[in-house]
């Protein structure tokens, strides 16, 4: 009888341990198998980590081509503008005579050296709006001088030169890495000339 009772506890003892090795052997096959997936989900996010850097470098190289030739595409309409308007210019003649204009001044009450400074300043006038007109390159600053006189035979060469200014407004563009700035002292010019001049310039 009691060899029978130790014999059952050992059989018992037996199937705890079997089943105990057979756990831990499953147990130990799950950690190993989870371990994996964990070991191949860290390389899948490592390689989508590193595509992702490859796609954001690939899109910062693909948006700087696009705005390279957006400014591209933005010179070349201003060269085109730039050019139409030199086109249309081609036939354009200055269409007042200077000395016209000073033998005028003189007709009208002006001495001569009055007459000379106005003249003068038409005349420094009207190269501007030739060269304007043709498209051609000013000095970045440009001093037109002083209105000290005003008559209203100058609104005609003024409307010239505020019309050619709006013209030149292209190569201003053209010349986009400069910067244009004339100088004119409108003093002694009344105020319906200055505010149609300001018309103009904001238009320019």
């Amino acid at each position: 009888m009691l060899q029978a009772t130790q014999l059952m506890a050992q059989m018992r003892q037996e199937m705890m341990d079997s089943l105990r090795a057979e756990l831990q052997s499953e147990f130990q096959s799950r950690v190993d198998q989870l371990e994996n997936q964990c070991e191949l989900l860290q390389r899948e996010c490592k390689m989508l980590k590193e595509k992702q850097m490859r796609d954001q470098a690939k899109i910062h190289r693909l948006q700087g081509e696009v705005n390279a030739l957006k400014e591209s595409a933005c010179k070349a309409e201003r060269k085109a503008k730039y050019l139409e308007m030199v086109k249309n210019n081609e036939n354009w003649e200055y269409p007042y005579d200077m000395e016209e204009f000073g033998e005028l001044l003189l007709s009208i009450g002006y001495d001569k050296e009055e007459s000379r400074n106005m003249l003068h300043l038409i005349s420094d006038l009207k190269d501007f709006t030739i060269k304007m007109r043709r498209g051609e390159y000013l000095t970045p600053y440009v001093d037109l001088g002083e209105f000290s006189y005003y008559n209203e035979e100058m609104i005609p060469y003024l409307k010239e030169f505020a019309h050619a200014l709006i013209e030149y407004r292209h190569i201003i563009d053209y010349m986009e890495d400069e910067i244009f700035i004339f100088s004119l002292n409108c003093a002694g010019l009344p105020n319906e000339v200055l505010d149609a001049s300001c018309e103009r310039l904001e238009d320019a």
